[in-house]
């Protein structure tokens, strides 16, 4: 426990004080955020507001049931008085209501409007808390969330607690249980989802996997999709009649062992019969007669079904909560898990080798805002420090990142945020597969690694760590309050004698946290200089190569040869610093460039917005890898508007360099959004970018209305409206290899965001390429309304479809437009809706070599059309899925004359894997999903449409067996 500092005397007297002179009367104890106590928010702590008391204020999402956390320790049962001090523009009382330990102890907190969002007031109210340490937590119970909160200031004795130590028994709440206990608590909104689940005895359950994941089912009778994963047991789901399915699904994959599902008060008991099922492969995990607290054997996934299949009326589910760990108390009516549902994914599981297999024990947090240990501490930027302990032969040393052991980053090392040992720390590609490599030595026996890192977002950033190859386990880092404040997570494992290179990677879309230091405790253990080794990650780095310049700091793991290294035509490659590009000049920018930079260098980089100023035909805006925030004002559009031109043969270049990612951050919070504040509006013609990344933007990520734009590897992700946008005359434009996921629309609550939309006033000749899209709140690709045909290749759509978007893959036109669009070896699955949808196009479309699996409709094109036009069909493959094909010629096909098709003729169908890290020259990832084994009769089956094919005929489906 850590005393606050609310008094002129030091803490030691402080303590003396409560011990001995209980009578005193105490100053009160104030919470600021992004200090002891002060446990999370289901929203941001931000300073865009004056005024304000601390580092900031704590800003909650616009929704009920958002709330803060904090934790405290009170020495005596007694009426203590919580006084928040808090700010409102608005004119609406952001009313909340206060929890104790998990019971509401005031229902009613009024946050009338104080002027502006400048202004502040205080508003108090009176608990009686019993003595010991308790949570606490004060949750909107309005559509519009809480108000701005500065801190809560609480009377008498009270201190600030761990967040990550136990809470008292003996608190006046329902139980000592009801928030998780581990270092997850200051994840934005895990700490209310899961109180209540661990609530029920047994062992707290963490991090609520289903806060932040996507969700979908069948046919809704009232409620949103979302609302099984909000939080909120008030807001709820219910079937369209009394069975049903719901859905949480991830953008990658997970591995649970737990499901808590919970009923909305006063319908508890409607739901009778049900079953878990691996969305995946289908398998049943669990079924019940009655809900609660699910545990299973471990499975790997990333989609999980819960199927109604018996009610006592319309069933309301509130939540559906979803674990890695197992915890609480198993529901006594469910029977036991299927063992087999452990297998579904071959690729995810967090089993270890016999050489390298994890203790029992489990991972633990800990607050760090300084150094975590005292070698920390005295460890220098440029080397490894070690220091023995006094427990026979085992040594701790601290792993700095460009030092000893320290081998690579499929990021970069950064320091843009303030409180880090050492140099820097390693910041990690915002994707699924990226992760630090570091390399130790040492004899055979238990180790303890312990990471200190930062997490600035609202998500728990976890990672799979491998030892030798081998995965040996799963760690969380979850939301720390800020990118600036650090704490510890640490696991411990028994490891084998030697070289051991150890690598943590990324599970989910966002990357890992920022890791500050590696430190390890073990016998004889040292720094190792060799890198690589048997280390299963081919992507990192050398210690050599992350010795040098800045910019060579960023991504290795797309530096393959000085040539493309790619049969893919469309592919520039990597392997020099402009990442294969040329330009006649180029202006080096760095996040932290200057504006009276030259730009002639990453040592005297420009700032990124002098260098948009200042480029022209034929020249490059080389960018050093790393995040490059846009300044945001609520209410404000911060769109950066590229209107100068390049011409055919002398494109504009923006490019990451070495083949890294620099990612522009226009920073609307989740839920804000502003009509028309693209990020880019891109009204220039014929500008190149890669490995740009585009998140953030409060409306499109990116709005084309130029001619002659080519993207090549670049992402648009978790902007407030459509990834990509092609619209108001945007023509010609190519996009190469890029991915668009977790776009959602405030607006309309998800019914516009899509991945890609190249639609209505669009111009002619707009192509995708090799592209993926997940997750998005619509669509995955959408050409509504235009009349202009759109060429997709290669290309994947997936899991695309929540709240009130309307769950379909390929929407291939509509309004009634004739639009003669293609699209060929492109796969889709896990829609609710429809894979492949004319929606209403009056044109013929052209679809060849595509495969669709596990969608509502796998192809619907049974609409009107306009006299003389038709759709044609060939190579097509239907799995897991109905057909609608009308007005079309159609042969060659699965569900026609072609030959049957099933599970068996793919290498997998796992479809988790279809989010895997791209190949280092931006390619899709060939780990054998929906590939044809050898001898399907898929192979060969096919008819020449003027495709590329290896055997005596076109296979069916998107991939040509080799």
């Amino acid at each position: 426990m850590n005393y606050l500092p609310v008094t002129k005397g030091r803490a030691t007297l402080l303590a003396f004080l409560l011990c001995c002179l209980p009578t005193l009367s105490y100053a009160a104890a104030t919470l600021q955020e992004s200090q002891t106590g002060f446990c999370g928010l289901d929203g941001s702590v931000d300073s865009n507001n004056s005024g304000f008391t601390g580092s900031g204020f704590a800003n909650t999402d616009n929704s009920s049931g958002t709330g803060i956390d904090w934790k405290i320790s009170v020495p005596a049962s007694g009426s203590y008085t919580l006084s928040f001090r808090y700010a409102n523009g608005s004119s609406s009382n952001r009313s909340g209501e206060l929890l104790l330990g998990g019971s509401v102890v005031d229902s009613s907190v009024d946050f009338n409007g104080t002027g502006s969002w400048t202004s502040w007031s205080t508003v108090s109210t009176q608990v009686n808390i019993n003595a010991g340490t308790h949570n606490l937590r004060l949750q909107a119970t309005n559509g519009s969330g809480l108000a701005n909160i500065d801190y809560v200031e609480i009377s008498g004795a009270a201190v600030a607690a761990d967040c990550n130590g136990s809470s008292s028994s003996s608190s006046s709440s329902s139980s000592s249980s009801s928030s998780s206990s581990s270092s997850s608590s200051s994840s934005t909104s895990s700490s209310s989802s899961s109180s209540s689940s661990s609530s029920t005895g047994g062992q707290p359950l963490g991090v609520n996997l289903s806060i932040g994941a996507g969700s979908d089912g069948s046919s809704k009778g009232a409620g949103s999709y979302g609302n099984v994963r909000d939080g909120d047991v008030n807001s709820f789901w219910s079937p369209s009649g009394s069975t049903g399915r719901i859905s949480i699904k991830y953008s990658g994959s997970k591995t649970l062992r737990t499901v808590v599902i919970k009923e909305a008060p006063g319908s508890e008991g409607t739901i009778s019969a049900w079953k878990l099922v691996n969305h995946n492969n289908g398998s049943e995990i669990a079924s019940g007669s009655s809900v609660g607290v699910v545990n299973f054997a471990a499975v790997t996934l990333s989609k999980i079904n819960f199927e109604i299949t018996g009610a006592n009326g319309t069933p309301k589910v509130a939540e559906f909560e979803t674990y890695a760990e197992a915890g609480g108390t198993s529901s006594s009516s469910s029977s036991s898990s299927s063992s087999s549902s452990s297998s579904s994914s071959s690729s995810s599981s967090s089993s270890s080798s016999s050489s390298s297999s994890s203790s029992s024990s489990s991972s633990t947090s800990s607050t760090s805002s300084s150094s975590s240990s005292s070698s920390s501490s005295s460890s220098s930027s440029s080397s490894s420090s070690s220091s023995s302990s006094s427990s026979g032969g085992a040594n701790t040393l601290v792993i700095q990142e460009n030092a000893v052991g320290f081998c690579g980053v499929d990021g970069s090392v950064d320091s843009n945020n303030s409180g880090y040992t050492g140099n820097g720390f390693a910041n990690t590609e915002n994707s699924d597969g990226s992760g630090i490599d570091w390399a130790v030595d040492g004899d055979a026996g238990s180790y303890t690694l312990r990471w200190r890192f930062a997490n600035g977002s609202s998500t728990n950033r976890s990672g799979l760590l491998s030892v030798n190859g081998s995965d040996v386990s799963t760690e969380d880092f979850s939301g720390t309050g800020g990118w600036s404040s650090w704490q510890t997570s640490s696991v411990t494992l028994n490891l084998p004698a030697g070289q051991k290179s150890i690598r943590l990677e990324a599970n989910q879309n966002s990357g890992l946290s920022n890791v500050d230091y590696l430190e390890i405790t073990g016998p004889n253990a040292k720094a190792s200089a060799i890198c690589g080794g048997s280390s299963s990650s081919s992507s990192s780095s050398s210690s050599s190569s992350t010795s040098s310049s800045s910019s060579s700091s960023s991504s290795s793991s797309s530096s393959s040869s000085s040539g493309s290294g790619s049969s893919d035509p469309w592919v520039t490659g990597c392997g020099t610093e402009t990442s294969n590009l040329t330009a006649s000049k180029i202006y080096y920018v760095t996040p932290k460039g200057s504006n009276s930079g030259s730009g002639n260098s990453f040592s005297n980089a420009m700032s990124f917005t002098t260098a948009i100023d200042s480029v022209r035909a034929g020249q490059m805006i080389l960018l050093q890898p790393g995040t490059y925030k846009i300044p945001y004002s609520a209410g404000s559009k911060n769109t950066i508007v590229l209107s100068r031109d390049g011409s055919s043969s002398a494109p504009i270049y923006m490019v990451a360099a070495d083949c890294g990612r620099a990612v522009i951050d226009f920073q609307f919070p989740e839920g804000e959004w502003v009509q028309d504040s693209f990020g880019f509006d891109l009204t220039g013609d014929y500008w190149y970018f890669k490995g740009i990344e585009i998140t953030r933007a409060g409306y499109q990520g990116v709005y084309v209305k130029g001619n002659g734009n080519t993207f090549e590897h670049c992402t648009f992700h978790n902007n407030r409206n459509t990834g990509l946008e092609i619209n108001k005359g945007g023509s010609n434009t190519t996009v190469i290899n890029s991915d668009a996921y977790s776009n959602y629309d405030p607006k309309k609550n998800g019914s516009m965001a899509d991945g890609f939309g190249p639609k209505q006033t669009q111009g002619s000749g707009n192509r995708l390429i090799g592209c993926r899209a997940w997750d998005n709140s619509d669509d995955g690709y959408d050409t509504y309304d235009s009349d202009q045909a759109v060429v997709i290749e290669r290309s994947w759509a997936f899991n695309n479809g929540y709240d009130e978007g309307n769950a379909n893959g390929f929407k291939l036109g509509g309004n009634g437009q004739v639009q003669r669009n293609t699209i060929t070896q492109s796969v889709a699955f896990g829609h609710k809706n429809k894979g492949f949808d004319q929606n209403s196009n009056a044109g013929g479309v052209t679809l060849y070599n595509n495969t669709a699996y596990d969608n509502g409709v796998n192809y619907g094109f049974c609409g009107s059309v306009k006299s003389g036009e038709k759709h044609t069909f060939r190579n097509n493959v239907s799995l897991n899925g109905g057909n609608d094909v009308c007005n079309a010629s159609a042969s060659s096909n699965s569900w026609d004359s072609g030959p049957s098709v099933g599970s068996s003729d793919f290498e997998n169908t796992n479809t988790s894997l279809a989010t895997a890290k791209r190949n280092p020259d931006g390619t899709l990832p060939d780990n054998g999903l929906f590939r044809l084994r050898s001898g399907s009769d898929l192979i060969d089956a096919g008819t020449n449409v003027g495709l590329d094919y290896k055997g005596s005929a076109p296979d069916l489906g998107a991939f040509e067996r080799e």
